[in-house]
């Protein structure tokens, strides 16, 4: 059966086949939110389309190994074949001609159904399609349906053990707006310093939004205040190019205009202005958001994406943070590209998840406090620091720990604090804190007795990896590699 396309006017019930993008779009729409001109080709076209060829995908799926990239670079790209062979129903595709009249350009974005959740870090991994032409739509709805493949989807699917049958890939369609700025709105302080739950970020650069999005352009930052309702921080850049439509479609670089290199990209309107919508969109949604929007030259205000910020926990609201770079800044002294600030982070995410498993917590409650591993390391116009609140909180995971804890301080050097010393209930105190206490010592006496044979094999994992990674280099093989095939790279050791 011939499936139609969805849009604002749909029922509420094709939510379920938009996929993530889709949802936010229409549920925005409904709330009298400008986003540009869309519609989704629903993920039941998408099952339909992956049914056909669905035997010779899991043919070339059951060799996957995750230390060849060549080879999962060659499947993602066998498979990409499969999909661009098929057909696109030639009514889905007049139903869309039909939706944008005269349109000259547009955008052809993947929209996985579970996409941009609370819980979901499958979103961005997905293919985004910038200036279409009209007649190239066909083609790149099917690359997007192809990118539920790609070799950073494959490993991911992999490592996560996830399903790819379960797969739902919705693409949207949307006219593109030829952005004069653009940028992200984030409506809490992603810097989670003094106040952070009331500010709202701003970061806004010239041209379209994926130049702001991916880094690279210049771009002005603005932090705002919702109770003060004032700007509180403004930081300038001289901006210099900016991401625009190409004439033959797709992106180019221009330099920016020098009366407008070191002028502010937004005006007070133009903040304020931001500010309200994203706040009421928070108010419907009920969490913080993620927001991408951009002025067209006539200085219209469209809202192209919002999501919910996953990385935070209520229960820190109204909490200090507290940020010491003792120690930590002899490793990483000065500025550190974001990059090296991501792998610092899970670098202690992992290293502390493993300690504290291996010293008898349970994994329930290493589990619980997860956003507290994710966070021992704070960051701050590039700078490192210790996130000193999750420290204490981590260290409290273990009984009678309020010594160590002050040892620690005085080692790290950081005076006393409110934080220092958290009284615990007599109940825990007599109670649990001995039979916990019971179970950490007998797993570090175990880990300890089979140290130097975890020491033996951890020993040739590194030297085994690192002949892998010096002979690749001596071949070349990294030569034509993108950051994201490096981060790949790192992941699968």
């Amino acid at each position: 059966m011939v499936k139609t396309i969805l849009d604002r006017n749909s029922p509420v019930e094709s939510m379920s086949s938009m996929g993530g993008k889709a949802q936010n779009l229409f549920l925005m729409e409904s709330q009298g939110v400008t986003v540009p001109t869309w519609c989704c080709v629903p993920s039941d076209v998408y099952s339909d389309s992956f049914e056909s060829i669905k035997f010779d995908i899991i043919d070339l799926l059951k060799d996957v190994d995750l230390s060849n990239l060549e080879k999962i670079k060659s499947i993602s790209l066998e498979i990409e074949k499969l999909f661009l062979k098929l057909d696109v129903n030639e009514m889905l595709l007049a139903d869309i001609k039909a939706k944008f009249g005269d349109a000259k350009y547009f955008a052809v974005r993947s929209s996985a159904v579970g996409e941009d959740g609370h819980d979901n870090s499958f979103a961005g991994q997905l293919s985004t399609y910038l200036f279409v032409n009209p007649s190239e739509i066909a083609q790149k709805i099917k690359q997007c349906w192809a990118s539920g493949f790609s070799e950073r989807v494959i490993q991911y699917n992999a490592l996560n053990s996830r399903d790819y049958e379960s797969l739902k890939v919705a693409v949207i369609v949307q006219e593109m707006i030829d952005s004069e700025k653009s940028g992200v709105l984030f409506t809490v302080n992603p810097l989670m310093g003094k106040d952070f739950f009331n500010q709202a970020v701003i970061t806004a650069g010239y041209g379209v939004g994926e130049g702001i999005v991916a880094d690279i352009v210049e771009t002005d930052t603005y932090v705002y205040d919702r109770i003060k309702k004032d700007i509180v921080k403004s930081e300038y850049s001289e901006k210099k190019i900016k991401l625009v439509m190409a004439p033959s479609g797709g992106l180019k670089e221009e330099k920016v205009k020098s009366s407008k290199s070191k002028a502010s990209v937004l005006n007070h309107k133009n903040i304020t202005q931001l500010v309200s919508v994203a706040t009421s969109l928070f108010k419907f949604y009920g969490h913080e958001v993620d927001m991408e929007w951009a002025y067209d030259k006539s200085g219209k205000l469209f809202i192209t994406q919002a999501r919910p910020i996953t990385t935070l926990n209520k229960s820190f609201s109204g909490q200090d943070i507290l940020l010491d770079n003792s120690n930590v800044v002899e490793s990483f002294p000065g500025i550190n590209t974001p990059w090296t600030l991501s792998i610092i982070r899970d670098v202690y995410q992992t290293v502390f998840t493993n300690a504290s498993l291996r010293v008898g917590l349970s994994k329930k409650k290493v589990e619980d406090k997860t956003y507290v591993f994710e966070h021992l390391i704070g960051t701050y116009q590039g700078r490192v620091f210790y996130n000193l609140t999750n420290w204490y909180e981590m260290m409290r995971l273990a009984p009678y720990t309020e010594k160590y804890i002050e040892v620690w301080e005085q080692m790290l050097g950081v005076d006393q604090n409110k934080l220092s010393k958290i009284k615990k209930k007599w109940v825990q105190n007599i109670l649990f804190n001995p039979f916990r206490f019971g179970i950490i010592l007998k797993s570090i006496l175990w880990n300890f007795i089979r140290l130097d044979s975890k020491l033996s094999s951890l020993d040739k994992k590194l030297i085994k990896d690192f002949n892998e990674v010096w002979r690749k280099d001596k071949k070349g093989i990294y030569l034509g590699f993108s950051p994201g095939d490096f981060m790949l790279e790192i992941e699968q050791f």
